[in-house]
């Protein structure tokens, strides 16, 4: 093969290789735009039903929101896996500028379930509860309030109630079965109905309660001026204020 033979088949080689590469490039673009348009014609939806709600029933002035948040309760119910679906949701779920627990943005949004789907495995959201709570110029304000069912795992533990690795036991309660969180949540929907601010506040000393069955362990798992010790008889018959 002469050198000019060679560098023709080079050629066609990286041709071969670069038309592969813009098939590809040309299919992800082409399924992230049918993933917005089906997401979109589900907000549209959403929309429809919150016009027809508020027809057949006088003062329903938050439809649209309470579904919103149902349907992203359903897609992050195990917690966050970067699928496509949960991507193009939240570009429409929640403005540009959200100030998420903290964190601004779609990507703050991202980080925040990153962080929390590495920590813990995400196993089902129940007792689901939507409050409207009020309608202003400011914003329509939703309050949930559900239980949120996780595993965690040793290093999860370790990191999240740091006096408990001195108490096997208790390292073994919450092991063993799955931790129940209540969990209170705000959500501050704009005029587009997209989320422009949200908070949430997990009761853990009620979720550790459950797990322990007494007040004594939970303030050992809790507190850092508690004595790490084993409850004692008698304590397990306290509740929790």
């Amino acid at each position: 093969m002469t050198a000019d033979e060679e560098r023709l088949v080079k050629s066609r080689k990286r041709c071969a290789v670069n038309q592969r590469k813009y098939r590809a490039k040309l299919q992800i673009i082409d399924n992230q735009r049918r993933m917005n348009m089906d997401e979109l014609s589900r907000v549209n939806q959403r929309l429809e039903g919150h016009i027809a709600a508020s027809i057949d029933r006088r003062g329903l002035w938050c439809h649209a929101e309470e579904q919103s948040i149902l349907e992203y309760l359903r897609l992050f119910e195990r917690g966050y896996t970067q699928s496509e679906r949960q991507d193009s949701f939240l570009r429409y779920f929640v403005a540009p500028d959200v100030c998420f627990n903290g964190l601004i943005g779609v990507e703050g949004v991202k980080s925040y379930w990153t962080t929390r789907s590495s920590r813990l495995t995400f196993l089902h959201v129940k007792y689901v509860r939507l409050t409207p709570v009020a309608h202003t110029s400011e914003g329509t304000t939703v309050e949930m309030h559900c239980v949120i069912e996780v595993a965690l795992a040793s290093p999860t533990v370790a990191a999240m109630f740091p006096h408990v690795v001195r108490r096997p036991d208790l390292v073994d309660k919450l092991l063993s079965a799955p931790l129940h969180i209540p969990l209170h949540a705000t959500y501050v929907f704009d005029d587009n109905k997209q989320v422009s601010w949200q908070s949430c506040v997990p009761n853990l000393v009620q979720a550790l309660y459950t797990t322990f069955g007494n007040l004594n362990d939970v303030v050992a798992a809790t507190s850092s001026s508690a004595a790490i010790h084993p409850d004692v008889k008698g304590q397990s018959d306290s509740q929790p204020a």
